[in-house]
């Protein structure tokens, strides 16, 4: 299945390989478009610092749901966006509870 971040990011479906290889994870693992659509999100719309840490929140997830399953990266491929789209759609309507002083909300008020 062709990435459309393969052609923008040329290099990175080799290097995620390369990582998913050297961790033991099967390349089907390797879904980059979804986890960057939600981390350029979170980034701009919510804090800079959650995106890593929501991408790696949807990795965890998907992690436990396929534990001990072989499925085809389609399968692979379509529980990431769905996940990635659940989570987009949070990030899209959320309103912090309170903003900090030094943490200013996401219409930079």
């Amino acid at each position: 299945m062709t990435d459309p971040h393969d052609q923008e990011i040329p290099g990175l479906r080799d290097w995620l390989e390369d990582v998913a290889e050297d961790l033991h994870l099967p390349t089907s693992v390797v879904v980059p478009g979804p986890l960057l659509d939600v981390a350029r999100d979170v980034a701009h719309g919510i804090i800079r610092p959650g995106a890593p840490t929501t991408t790696y929140l949807i990795g965890v997830a998907v992690g436990l749901q396929l534990a001990g399953q072989d499925l085809p990266a389609e399968d692979v491929t379509g529980l990431v966006d769905r996940l990635a789209h659940r989570v987009q759609d949070l990030a899209s309507d959320y309103e912090p509870a309170s903003a900090t002083p030094n943490q200013p909300t996401p219409d930079g008020a």
